[in-house]
């Protein structure tokens, strides 16, 4: 496996492929783009693209914070704090970038760890205790208003079918919905997942054959969770085997950290869509089966066969948005480059990793002008 490149000091500016004269929009908008490319969930087993999912992020942080950027423009990297980078902005653009808050929101295990790697070493057990007692609460209420401002706008996104707009127009309504959540990071693989709890929660609630259908898609849900878990529980295990067989082989501290954050990202994703799956169907049962206004049958069943339409054209827009850019690798190096078939698998240099060749990613020709900031792919480790 090839091994991921971080480099100490990198050209924000170069990162993100824009101008030292950019505008915030420009910033965004370039990063959004790029933390679609490189997304772990577009690229899996690829450290080298996580490397730079990181890396734009890092740029983002910097560059779309007015005095960070203020200070990086004068000193350079010299002129930022070492540890400026927050790792919740990492874990949010894992999860869509913010453009699902309406959906499902902020997911809480980037919440969690992200608070726990903020805290200082050195801490007493009872101090330990308190910030744990004190994180935990703090988590609670966060969910709990999640909670309530999830249910209020799925509500409002299914209420005017309720109320009885044609199907041609809410399927209208929401199939724009869904292509503008594909623009997010990581945004198609997310769209399934929400798409997969809408159509099983559906039909769980749904009265077919005096519930019998109810209850054989409530088994399959119980199935498709404890798969998701052991998968989640397998990252972990072997992040954490990985990190004892390479310290055993006296690697330094430095590889077994970046090692361990390459496996760490796989970690966060799983648990976070286990997280995503646990809020999501919370929301529908309530939506579906605890609120008062269901006393009223029509209501429950509008409400139940509106969930499932918003979960199909998800599906549907999902399926269709299939690898719209292509290979990541054929992005950057062209057919038939490194890592690609046919290719060589050795470094090129007829390409580089620089962010301005990213910029179209619909161009799928070999970059003959290789730049050396960030450099290429890094080669296979002997």
């Amino acid at each position: 496996m090839r091994e991921a490149y971080v480099p100490k000091k990198i050209d924000y500016y170069e990162v993100l492929g824009v101008e030292r004269t950019a505008s915030v929009q420009v910033i965004t908008k370039a990063y959004y783009k790029l933390a679609r490319e490189l997304h772990p969930d577009k690229n899996p087993n690829n450290p080298w693209a996580e490397a730079r999912f990181k890396q734009v992020s890092e740029a983002y942080q910097v560059l779309s914070d007015p005095e960070k950027r203020d200070a990086y423009d004068r000193y350079g990297n010299e002129g930022l704090d070492p540890n400026f980078m927050n790792p919740e902005e990492l874990f949010r653009m894992l999860f869509g970038g913010g453009k699902f808050d309406n959906v499902f929101g902020e997911v809480s295990v980037g919440q969690m760890l992200g608070g726990l790697m903020r805290q200082e070493e050195g801490l007493t057990p009872e101090q330990k205790k308190e910030r744990d007692d004190k994180m935990s609460a703090e988590m609670e209420e966060a969910q709990k208003k999640r909670r309530e401002h999830l249910i209020k706008h799925l509500l409002i996104r299914i209420e005017p079918y309720v109320q009885g707009e044609s199907e041609a127009n809410f399927t209208k309504q929401i199939a724009e919905e869904a292509r503008d959540l594909l623009d997010a990071p990581g945004g198609q693989e997310l769209l399934r997942t929400v798409a997969y709890v809408y159509k099983q929660e559906a039909l769980q609630h749904s009265t077919t054959m005096f519930g019998l259908v109810s209850f054989a898609h409530k088994v399959a849900e119980k199935g498709h969770t404890f798969k998701e878990a052991v998968g989640a529980v397998s990252a972990m295990v072997k992040a954490q085997t990985m990190a004892a067989k390479m310290e055993k082989a006296g690697a330094s501290e430095n590889d077994i950290a970046a090692a361990i954050a390459q496996e760490g990202l796989r970690v966060i994703l799983k648990l976070g869509k286990l997280e995503i799956e646990g809020m999501l169907r919370n929301v529908c049962e309530y939506v579906m089966k605890e609120d008062s206004a269901l006393k009223d049958k029509n209501i429950r069943k509008k409400r139940v066969k509106a969930i499932k339409l918003v979960g199909e054209l998800y599906e549907t827009a999902a399926k269709e948005s299939d690898n719209p850019i292509g290979d990541l690798t054929s992005i950057l190096f062209g057919p038939g480059g490194p890592g690609t078939p046919g290719g060589s698998s050795s470094s090129s240099s007829s390409s580089s990793s620089s962010s301005s060749n990213i910029k179209d990613t619909n161009s799928k020709t070999k970059d003959s002008g290789a730049s050396d900031k960030p450099p290429p792919r890094p080669p296979k480790p002997q």
